[in-house]
């Protein structure tokens, strides 16, 4: 919709009017850069299913099974222990998205653009607290400490 407004040449204020007027079509919804910061659990970045939160947990088994063989698979025999420090990293970044997918399902807001007087939604919508996606979300059933190996001093695992 924005590109349409932006990029079109319209000669007569009833051709823009048209193309205003399909500003609160849910098919042209959309969300800035700045919008992946705020409380709409839409508005995210590295969510690519249509799913979300089926998309976060597949995500969160992804760490799960990489974490678990960091020590065993990851490093080689002869190879520094840096290697699992720097896999547990990776797996703590996809960790630390996947859990900021969840986290707006669990007090954030659905946030709409359209203007005073277009029937629609509120401009901010809180989630619900019945909401399945929020009951879904495993942010309180993921653990957020580290254990120390018994077998490799020093080297974290989850």
């Amino acid at each position: 919709m924005g590109h349409r407004v932006g990029y079109s040449i319209v000669s007569k204020p009833e051709e823009l009017k048209k193309i205003l007027s399909r500003v609160s079509d849910p098919k042209l919804q959309f969300a800035t850069d700045e919008d992946t910061i705020g409380p709409d659990p839409f508005a995210r970045r590295y969510d690519f299913g249509a799913n979300p939160i089926q998309y976060a947990h597949n995500q969160m088994n992804i760490v799960k099974h990489h974490r678990g063989q960091l020590l065993d698979h990851f490093v080689k025999k002869g190879q520094s222990w840096a290697k699992a420090r720097y896999g547990y990293q990776l797996t703590l970044s996809l960790q630390a998205r996947a859990l900021s997918m969840m986290g707006n399902w669990i007090g954030g807001s659905f946030l709409n653009r359209d203007k005073k007087g277009i029937p629609g939604p509120l401009p901010g919508t809180p989630v619900p607290a019945n909401s399945s996606a929020r009951r879904s979300s495993s942010c309180s059933r993921t653990p957020s400490r580290t254990r120390r190996s018994a077998s490799t001093p020093g080297c974290c695992v989850a």
